[in-house]
């Protein structure tokens, strides 16, 4: 996600990885679930870049959410990002619903 950054802002992906990941995700108080739900609402909301919202996605899906799930927090967003935001989202999500999980082999 961050690896051509590091050219122009070399230490960028080392606060990334310590803010957000270390400071602030590892945070306990709500459980993965809702956290995972919580980052989908934002980036939605912000119209983040598809690689942030892929990855979170991805990462909702590994946590335990299901596509209903991930696909109805989004559409939660709806009164708040607009259509174009949520379209983006859902866009996202599909394409990780037809793509093969990670490490598998598509061709068996």
């Amino acid at each position: 996600m961050t690896g051509g950054l590091r050219a122009v802002a070399p230490d960028f992906e080392d606060l990334l990885l310590g803010f957000a990941f270390a400071d602030v995700w590892a945070r306990t108080v709500l459980p993965l679930r809702e956290r995972a739900l919580i980052r989908l609402g934002a980036l939605t909301a912000l119209g983040a870049p598809a690689t942030a919202t892929r990855a979170n996605i991805d990462s909702a899906l590994r946590a335990g959410l299901s596509q209903e799930e991930v696909s109805e927090a989004i559409l939660q967003t709806l009164p708040y990002a607009g259509f174009p935001h949520a379209i983006s989202a859902l866009e996202i999500l599909r394409e990780l619903a037809e793509s093969p999980p990670v490490g598998t082999d598509p061709s068996t």
